[in-house]
């Protein structure tokens, strides 16, 4: 009797990373789409960011810093994973957890920062893309929470080990591609200040 064969893949790629790949692919054109959109008003305006309006958060410096702890965390997960140490990669799976964690609080006081600061989201064009673009972003850090929580909590259970861990390449290739994309789009808004 003949099993069923699992669909070919490109050399070297399992069904789950291409999977994921076209996945992070298409957020990728989603997240491009929006900064298409960004550069568009912001090369139509005459002054951009306009007269009077305040300077962002400087908070945003602390965002952009929890999240690349993030993914350190998780190269740091991985590589122990990979060395047999499934202990150490649970706690820096949890620092993970914590930094993501903090990372969406920290965006939250920026935006109340902003706010507090004459910078509502409907006060101009450049208002409103930066809460356009954070807000976006921190929705997708909101969706990479979810699975974040789960890989830590079969982690801490030890559910990890050198041979199994595609949870945790999976996750973490979600939370670089989230930390890549914020760096995208923290350059652009510093750009326009």
């Amino acid at each position: 009797m003949n099993t069923p064969r699992p669909p070919a893949t490109p050399a070297g790629l399992s069904a789950g990373r291409l999977i994921m790949l076209l996945f992070l692919a298409s957020l990728g054109m989603g997240f491009a789409a929006v900064l298409v959109f960004y550069f568009v008003m912001r090369s139509r305006a005459t002054a951009w960011p306009p007269p009077g309006t305040p300077p962002l958060p400087a908070g945003l410096w602390l965002s952009t810093v929890l999240l690349i702890g993030t993914s350190a965390s998780l190269l740091v997960a991985r590589h122990s994973l990979r060395q047999e140490r499934a202990p150490a990669a649970a706690r820096a799976l949890l620092i993970a957890l914590l930094a993501g964690l903090a990372f969406l609080f920290s965006q939250i006081a920026n935006w109340w920062l902003a706010w507090a600061a004459n910078l509502p989201p409907g006060r101009n064009m450049f208002s409103i893309t930066f809460y356009l673009l954070t807000g976006l972003h921190a929705a997708h850090i909101i969706g990479g929470l979810v699975p974040l929580a789960v890989v830590t909590a079969r982690a801490l259970r030890g559910r990890f080990s050198a041979a199994r861990h595609a949870g945790v390449t999976y996750c973490a290739m979600y939370w670089h591609f989230l930390d890549a994309v914020w760096l995208v789009i923290f350059a652009a808004l510093l750009l326009s200040t």
